[in-house]
């Protein structure tokens, strides 16, 4: 981290990325967020100090970075599923994945999502009780209280075929407020689905995180990129209008 202070006093080069651009022998069909690791090491080599990222919030299915579903959330598209602690059992279907989308030269952004989000939906529902009850499970929840908003309007937002929030059928715009948004994230017949979008979460911080963290270790300072404003689609406005 040292290294990183340092340098922002000095001129440097810089690269500015898509992480979907950064796919690798390893990645489903797109760059994920363990292929930054491996491009900080091609950057420390060619002496690039500097690396942008464009924003890598959840977008859903819209493929522009900038219509961001949550200011927090992360996008499962940059999920690297052969690294989560519940993929061992799973490589068949992974390497499944890899063939079908690799000889692609631009990825299918919307049939590869669905693809990907399937097979996390089949690792957790297979491995729900030992993911739930995970303490570390409990207490990422717990230090990340956002993700109970995110989880309710995701699974919301897919019941309603991803229309916005103002479409939904039988939903109200107005103001949930925190207390409803508890009451809907603990209803017994949603609860998995919602504890799902928040291991799907728990899994793209710790994987970006260690990204982040080799970076800092080969001295290459990150730069993030946020939209201006929040969607009017987006968890944040739908609790928050």
């Amino acid at each position: 981290m040292a290294n990183v202070i340092s340098k922002l006093n000095n001129r440097l080069i810089g690269t500015v990325i898509p992480i979907g651009a950064l796919r690798t022998e390893k990645s489903i069909g797109v760059g994920e967020f363990p292929d930054l690791a491996e491009f900080g090491v091609f950057c420390s080599k060619m002496d690039i100090g500097l690396i942008q990222l464009l924003p890598v919030n959840d977008t859903g299915y819209s493929s522009s970075p900038y219509s961001a579903l949550t200011a927090f959330g992360l996008h499962p598209l940059y999920l690297r599923i052969s690294d989560l602690p519940e993929a061992p059992g799973y490589e068949a279907d992974i390497d499944a994945l890899r063939k079908k989308f690799e000889p692609a030269v631009r990825f299918p952004y919307e049939e590869l999502l669905r693809a990907k989000m399937d097979l996390l939906k089949k690792i957790f529902g297979e491995n729900r009780k030992k993911i739930t009850e995970s303490s570390s499970f409990k207490a990422w929840i717990e230090s990340n209280p956002w993700v109970k908003a995110y989880a309710v309007f995701r699974r919301l937002k897919e019941a309603n075929g991803e229309k916005s929030w103002k479409e939904w059928s039988g939903q109200s715009p107005k103001k949930p407020g925190a207390g409803e948004i508890e009451k809907i994230w603990n209803v017994p017949s949603f609860l998995n689905e919602h504890l799902f979008w928040a291991w799907i979460q728990q899994a793209l911080d710790t994987q970006f995180s260690a990204a982040t963290a080799s970076l800092a270790d080969l001295g290459i300072v990150l730069e993030g990129d946020l939209p201006i404003l929040m969607n009017e689609d987006s968890c944040d406005v739908c609790a928050n209008p």
